[in-house]
């Protein structure tokens, strides 16, 4: 149409010309753009599938559930896989677009790949030196990278609170994080204080009550630590890698330190549910074993030994701890479809 008008018009065929070029430019820019906007649409989809096959994944753990555990995590692999390929391809570390650079930063923390993860927060500070969110992710993310990189942390989130306190918006966020910092650091009665003032500003915020328990876990109060991580119920897949990684940390504390704790069943059970909580399957069925051999009738107890057993390949074992559960407690559904499964296995 463009060129049937410049034809009534009289115009020359290089300016007509030029129009087809201009047009079919314009084309390629459109077509260009709503293919980006497509491949952006799929890379986020695959992003949320992660994250909901991670949640799922914790749900399973906190059910004691390792069929399903192991399910979902495997699932969550692989979305986080694909997510991150598709993302790469995607995105320019060199772009000014702020929130695809944050999001992007979100992504490579997932995959672990933290120094990537830093490039793009620091570019997002860049574009937007007042954007707290990204001063708090990228405070995160340097903390992940360990010791070496503390005082870069301390950095941002202390950025981050000026802001806050500027504008009036609240700092439960970013005094947690300023804890977490203070914690890893050995200033434990500071992290402490700020924990609880992140918690008086906002009773349901979980990470500043993950904080409160990590102290516990180190200091030999593992039951109360349990007890306070279990409270929360169900985490977001950040927030539940986060506890995975911070209940690792305070584990590995409380053993190098060698603190002890009293010597009950439920400090051994609870124990066990931290060092699985932590990645340590081994030696959480080990704790959990010799929480069976002081109190032997709890079926709670042989019901996490079978489900760890099963995740660890011993059938046998998993099959006897199932049958020591329903023993005890006839009525549990769950504990019967598993054991009947173990049985149609064999």
């Amino acid at each position: 149409m463009a060129i049937a008008y410049h034809l009534i018009r009289g115009e020359s065929k290089e300016q007509m010309r030029t129009v087809a070029t201009i047009l079919f430019i314009a084309c390629l820019v459109l077509g260009h753009s709503a293919f980006a906007d497509s491949s952006l649409a799929e890379a986020r989809a695959k992003i949320t599938n992660y994250e909901k096959s991670l949640l799922k994944a914790s749900q399973a753990m906190a059910k004691q559930d390792a069929e399903e555990y192991q399910k979902y995590n495997k699932e969550a692999a692989r979305f986080l896989e694909e997510g991150r390929e598709a993302f790469d391809a995607l995105v320019d570390l060199k772009s000014r677009d702020a929130e695809l650079l944050s999001e992007y930063a979100q992504v490579l923390g997932h995959s672990q790949d933290f120094d990537l993860a830093v490039e793009a927060l620091r570019r997002v500070v860049e574009i937007k030196p007042q954007d707290t969110d990204a001063l708090l992710a990228l405070c995160r993310v340097l903390m992940r990278m360990g010791a070496s990189s503390a005082a870069d942390a301390e950095e941002a989130v202390r950025r981050a609170l000026d802001v806050l306190a500027e504008s009036g918006e609240t700092l439960h966020e970013a005094v947690t994080l300023l804890g977490d910092l203070q914690s890893s650091g050995g200033a434990y009665d500071l992290a402490r204080k700020n924990y609880a003032k992140a918690i008086e500003a906002n009773p349901g915020f979980p990470a500043a009550s993950i904080g409160l328990a990590a102290l516990e876990i180190r200091e030999g109060k593992l039951a109360e630590g349990l007890t306070r991580v279990e409270s929360l119920g169900a985490l977001s897949p950040e927030l539940s890698q986060r506890m995975s990684a911070v209940i690792a940390g305070s584990l590995s504390d409380f053993e190098r330190r060698r603190r002890s704790m009293q010597d009950t069943p439920e400090n051994h059970y609870a124990y066990a549910k931290l060092l699985f909580q932590a990645g340590r399957a081994d030696e959480s069925l080990f704790a959990a074993l010799h929480s069976v051999k002081m109190k032997n009738d709890d079926h709670q107890v042989w019901n996490f030994i079978g489900s760890v057993s099963r995740i660890l390949g011993n059938s046998q074992q998993a099959k006897k701890a199932f049958e020591r559960s329903l023993e005890l407690e006839p009525e549990q559904p769950r504990t019967i479809s598993v054991l009947n499964e173990l049985n149609t296995e064999q």
